[in-house]
């Protein structure tokens, strides 16, 4: 155990609690263990009821209990979309003085809630939006919940990221393996709140796109705009739910996702491959299907941000 950390990424779905348990040992990554454990009840992710969560992360806390120690890794869940309000200022502000206050001022002004309810967090030049501040918001309460359902199976959460941003950080690592250095990819993370699209060059967001926003109605018109901005991409990575329903396809299940992936590729004018992280799976009895399903993204993704910050 000397020289290794570890940590725990919870991906909590409506039906089902993705686990991926990281470890690190200088900079070689690898995952020790991947969890799909169903819930018992259905579970509503913007809800306060998350008891069927906590039964379901002490039953994998439970199995992975014999060989790593769940209660002294850092954890990390992630917010949806729909949990999150995300807004902009002009960093030029700060020439005026402190940040805070009119983070705080907008923060409010985009959930319609009072400063003391929220949990906030802000950027000033990220790689994606120079010159602006991003901030995030959302319901303390909905911090507060997650922690409590971690805590009651078992594990301590330290961190809560954004879904998207978490995904991305799982594609590129696997696409670090993958792509020439300076080969500029597309980064596709699918959820239950639309699509995210990033243009990757050198490990760096450079562009990103949302469907369906304000900005574009559909994930086709996204995936356009992706492709143009930028110039050529060599291929792109693919996770989430890409076999959405596909047990209602009459395509079959991996018929109905290569074809899915190939619409993909069409649209961005490359190869669109799925993403999994069985290049990371290096011990034995980790379960073949999780290896390659694209729905651990978000779970490798939060994984990997307890290991490397």
């Amino acid at each position: 155990m000397a020289g290794r950390r570890l940590a725990a990424g919870i991906d909590v779905g409506q039906d089902v609690v993705r686990v991926a348990f990281v470890s690190r040992r200088g900079s070689v990554i690898g995952i020790e263990r991947l969890e799909c454990e169903p819930l018992d009840a259905s579970h509503d992710v913007a809800g306060g009821d998350w008891a069927a969560v906590t039964r379901a992360l002490a039953r994998v806390a439970g199995r992975a209990g014999a060989r790593l120690p769940v209660g002294r890794m850092p954890a990390a869940m992630a917010l949806s979309c729909r949990e999150v309000a995300m807004s902009m200022l002009d960093a030029r502000l700060a020439a005026d003085g402190p940040l805070e206050p009119a983070v705080l001022v907008e923060a409010e002004r985009a959930t319609g809630m009072a400063r003391d309810s929220l949990a906030i967090d802000w950027c000033v030049n990220d790689i994606l939006h120079p010159g602006r501040v991003m901030i995030a918001s959302t319901d303390r309460a909905r911090i507060d919940v997650r922690v409590e359902a971690a805590a009651a199976a078992g594990f301590g959460l330290t961190a809560i990221d954004g879904e998207p941003h978490a995904a991305l950080r799982a594609i590129r690592q696997v696409a670090a393996l993958e792509v020439e250095a300076d080969a500029p990819y597309a980064a596709i993370w699918i959820g239950a709140g639309g699509m995210d699209g990033w243009r990757v060059e050198a490990t760096t967001a450079t562009t990103h796109v949302r469907a369906p926003s304000p900005a574009r109605a559909s994930v086709a018109d996204a995936l356009r705009e992706l492709a143009r901005r930028g110039g050529e991409i060599d291929c792109a990575f693919v996770g989430g739910a890409l076999d959405e329903g596909v047990e209602d396809d009459a395509r079959g299940g991996p018929g109905a996702i290569a074809a899915r992936l190939a619409e993909i590729g069409d649209l961005l004018g490359c190869a669109a491959l799925p993403f999994e992280c069985a290049a990371y799976c290096r011990r034995p009895g980790i379960d073949a299907a999780a290896c390659h399903s694209p729905r651990f993204a978000v779970a490798f993704g939060l994984g990997l941000r307890g290991v490397c910050e």
